[in-house]
């Protein structure tokens, strides 16, 4: 886990009826707590931030101490100074800062422009129905965000238990599984690790018994050759290789309900000659759906749609 040295925490300090609320949400809690962990067990640099979308002439009137927005800001840093003191006692590396405009381009800005090798951030549920399971920020770093991106759902205190890579034997899926095996080794959580065979596609003659037979028997070649170049040795439980024929979407979905996954790891394709594009695409169509936390990885030819300076 050593490849997170430079890690940033968005710190969202409102809530459903306050801008800057007294206390902070279960959610960005839980990704505090993930920032502090993952600095500690890395020996890595964390970085808190939070971003207020306030206007140009409010943010001057608050360095003026003039009016309400000074005392939104003041409050908005004592939360940040508040949490950085308690990373400090834990022995990290850890500062603030804050930064003014949509939060998550600026997020993104201050992740390219210090070199951040990874952002944390809690969701944001905003209503009953699946759909609105991640707020518009956190969907907006899964789709733009060039570094890994960690997306935390609220649970209960404690390692994690479960994990699912969802895995197609790609560079980014390499990455995937890796990150997988690393934090299943820290929290001696079961891993599970799903590769899906999309076959058929509505044509008979592309599926077949000896057709499915083949395709899981490469699966296996693949998923031998693959956990040893990434280091599964270290896993102190048996992992679960799991080969699936459904439609993507559907088996994934399917399997972190079985699972009980915590969290789900999963690697992005950027779609050839688009900026910040996902493939369209299972990452795309699945994350508004995701009822766990998700930690998503991008290729290395990845291109952020944003330059670090406005």
């Amino acid at each position: 886990m050593d490849r997170f040295q430079n890690i940033l925490v968005g710190v969202d300090v409102s809530d459903r009826e306050h801008l800057v609320a007294d206390r902070l949400t279960p959610s960005t809690s839980c990704a505090i707590d993930t920032g502090v962990w993952l600095a500690g067990r890395n020996h890595a640099k964390l970085h808190f931030i939070n971003a207020l979308e306030i206007s140009d002439y409010a943010r001057l009137m608050a360095i003026e101490h003039v009016g309400v927005d000074a005392e939104l800001i003041a409050h908005t840093e004592d939360h940040l100074a508040t949490i950085t003191s308690e990373a400090r006692k834990q022995g990290v590396d850890a500062g603030y800062s804050m930064a003014f405009g949509k939060c998550w381009v600026e997020l993104i800005r201050v992740v390219m422009k210090n070199r951040h090798d990874i952002i944390v951030v809690g969701t944001r549920k905003r209503g009953a129905v699946s759909s609105a399971l991640f707020g518009s920020t956190g969907m907006k770093l899964l789709r733009k965000c060039p570094c890994p991106v960690w997306v935390t759902k609220p649970s209960p205190a404690g390692p994690l238990k479960s994990i699912l890579v969802a895995d197609d034997f790609s560079e980014v899926g390499d990455l995937a599984v890796e990150l997988g095996i690393s934090l299943a080794v820290l929290h001696n959580a079961q891993l599970y690790v799903l590769h899906v065979l999309e076959l058929g596609l509505g044509r008979p003659k592309w599926d077949s018994f000896n057709i499915r037979m083949q395709a899981r028997a490469e699966s296996t070649e693949k998923f031998a050759a693959q956990f040893a170049k990434c280091g599964a040795v270290r896993l102190k439980k048996l992992p679960m290789k799991l080969v699936e024929v459904d439609d993507a979407d559907a088996a994934i979905l399917k399997q972190i309900e079985t699972s009980c996954a915590d969290l789900l790891i999963m690697g992005t394709i950027a779609r050839g000659g688009v900026a910040g594009v996902l493939t369209g695409n299972t990452a795309e169509r699945l994350l508004p759906q995701i009822p766990c936390s998700v930690l998503a990885v991008k290729p290395n030819e990845f291109v952020c749609p944003l330059s670090v300076e406005p």
